[in-house]
């Protein structure tokens, strides 16, 4: 029998152990697999919801190297809704629960049996907290709120989707984001969220007798049309955003925005659009006459805020607690 040198077997040695080693990569390579990942579409997060609301909680769940086989939705570690296909909604009916605070946990299963979840916490409440923020559960959208005198305001235009009679400023998705929807005299009258309203002209006077310093609640100057009280508007306006200088101090958190307006016409195009940067004109829910609303508009170029009426043109919302 012949003998193997020594540095022979050394040598085999060696591509054994390389060999050994590859085949243990190859097969941690093949046992390797990518977890779902989770997006939350809607924004629920430490957000305080009214006791009867029905969430609709929108994800986007994918994974890199495989499929989706189900995804659940477990409040409180109890599973509510769970779905195995797209788009990922998940349904949380509110009305039987308790005040209190409750954690809600999103779970992906992959095809591999490989699974990732996010957590997050919401606060159930009878009574809304003026000065907290609103979660619109028909959207999912959250309202900023300010208690402004006796009234609660919403503290940002509306921007709900309605299937017509809403636009965005030049129909530009990213000006609804910031200044809400336009709404039709008549959408404008239904499209509040329930608990809110759109506010009738005495809730406007009554507003602005609060935020104005020489004009109190109740004074004969909020009587009028055209530009009222002495810096009302001032005060109302967003501290940036105005055109010409026109910034006001937002002393109550009502924070206008100058989101503009949309005129008339059946023909939806651009020149539709008017005054961005320039004004920020509301809807009331008190008639002016036939097929007419009172409405008020803020200026850059004015403190005082203007009362009138409209019928044909959209205007923003701002609504205010029931």
């Amino acid at each position: 029998m012949r003998r193997i040198k020594k540095h022979h077997f050394i040598f085999i040695i060696s591509i054994l152990t390389i060999l050994n080693s590859c085949s243990d990569n190859n097969s941690a390579s093949e046992d390797y697999n990518e977890i779902p990942i989770i997006e939350l579409l809607t924004p629920i997060d430490v957000t305080e919801i009214i006791i009867g609301a029905t969430l609709n909680i929108r994800v986007n769940i994918t994974d890199n190297d495989g499929s989706i086989s189900e995804a659940k939705l477990l409040v409180n570690n109890n599973e509510i809704d769970a779905t195995s296909s797209t788009p990922y909604v998940f349904t949380w009916n509110t009305t039987t629960e308790n005040e209190g605070d409750y954690s809600l946990k999103i779970i992906a299963i992959d095809n591999d049996g490989n699974s990732s979840s996010i957590e997050k916490q919401v606060m159930l409440r009878n009574v809304f907290t003026c000065g907290n923020d609103f979660f619109d559960p028909r959207d999912g959208s959250i309202y900023r709120t300010s208690q402004i005198g006796s009234q609660c305001w919403m503290a940002q235009n509306l921007n709900f989707q309605t299937e017509e009679e809403s636009w965005n400023y030049l129909n530009q998705e990213v000006n609804g984001e910031i200044y809400g929807k336009l709404y039709s005299r008549e959408t404008a009258l239904i499209v509040s969220p329930n608990g809110w309203h759109l506010p009738s002209d005495e809730e406007w006077k009554i507003l602005e007798g609060t935020v104005d310093s020489q004009y109190m609640i109740g004074d004969i100057e909020w009587d009028g049309t055209t530009y009222r009280g002495f810096d009302s508007g001032k005060n109302l306006k967003s501290e940036s955003g105005w055109n010409s200088n026109g910034n006001g101090t937002d002393l109550y958190g009502f924070n206008a925005l100058p989101g503009g307006y949309r005129t008339g016409g059946a023909i939806i195009e651009e020149n539709n659009f008017e005054n961005l940067g320039f004004s920020a004109p509301y809807w009331t829910s008190t008639s002016a006459g036939t097929d007419l609303l009172y409405t008020r508009e803020l200026f850059a170029s004015k403190d005082t805020s203007f009362r009138s009426f409209e019928n044909s043109w959209a205007l923003a919302v701002r609504c205010i607690k029931d």
